[in-house]
């Protein structure tokens, strides 16, 4: 059991290691590929998380590709199985908007009252571009990116770890959620502690049920549509308030 327990533990650690350093090098190319063009022909490129998102899914292409015993399929880019599309629409739409409601109330509701914390509205993210700009850039890159990156690499390498459960979801979904979530720390600025705990934890409950469907449907496909789902819903209801 102990040994079970270690080799388990080993390879969360492992995969981990991996999913940190794509994001570190992906940034890491962007900020160069930026500086070279802003150095050599006096661009000022205006879609860094973008360019990010194209890095980090290419390097993580590249690392599905060479790891031995794994093919594309393996990591989602199959046809789904088992998948009702119709219940993943009405599932997604109650998640962010129960997510909405429940969670802003603690967090932009009862929470900010008691500490004081700014005044930050509920809308902030992707609510000064464009509507084309929103529905290229988060809509659909985003969510195809991300998912790539978090359901397909992260998820699909954690896959052997599926029969430890809690809450009847599979620990690899439970990983694949928070982390997901956790990614959108990087939103915090000062004043805004709450607003990005309120963001993170809606991530995690939609990634969780990203991850159920990856899991499920043993494809990245119902992944993606729930991401997009749930942007959209999200950009309807800041659109709506």
């Amino acid at each position: 059991m102990k040994k079970v327990f270690i080799n388990a533990l080993g390879r969360i650690l492992l995969v981990l290691g991996i999913f940190l350093a794509i994001r570190f090098l992906s940034k890491e190319i962007t900020g160069l590929v930026s500086d070279w063009l802003a150095n050599n022909y006096n661009i000022e490129f205006r879609y860094e998380s973008s360019l990010y998102k194209l890095f980090m899914v290419l390097l993580s292409i590249i690392i599905m590709l060479v790891i031995p015993g794994y093919t594309l399929k393996d990591f989602g880019f199959r046809k789904p199985e088992k998948v009702k599309y119709f219940k993943i629409i009405w599932l997604t739409f109650v998640v962010v908007i129960g997510g909405m409601i429940v969670f802003g109330s603690i967090y932009m509701g009862l929470l900010r009252n008691i500490f004081g914390e700014g005044t930050e509205p509920l809308a902030g993210m992707g609510g000064d571009q464009s509507f084309l700009t929103t529905v290229f850039s988060i809509w659909l890159w985003s969510s195809i990116t991300e998912e790539i990156y978090t359901r397909g690499l992260f998820q699909s390498l954690l896959d052997k770890l599926k029969n430890y459960r809690f809450l009847r979801l599979s620990l690899p979904v439970w990983l694949s959620g928070i982390a997901f979530g956790l990614l959108h720390i990087s939103i915090y600025e000062p004043g805004r502690l709450f607003f990005t705990m309120f963001i993170v934890t809606q991530a995690i409950a939609l990634g969780l049920l990203a991850a159920h469907y990856r899991e499920k449907s043993r494809s990245l496909y119902p992944a993606i549509m729930v991401h997009i789902l749930g942007n959209i819903y999200g950009s309807v209801m800041q659109f709506i308030g």
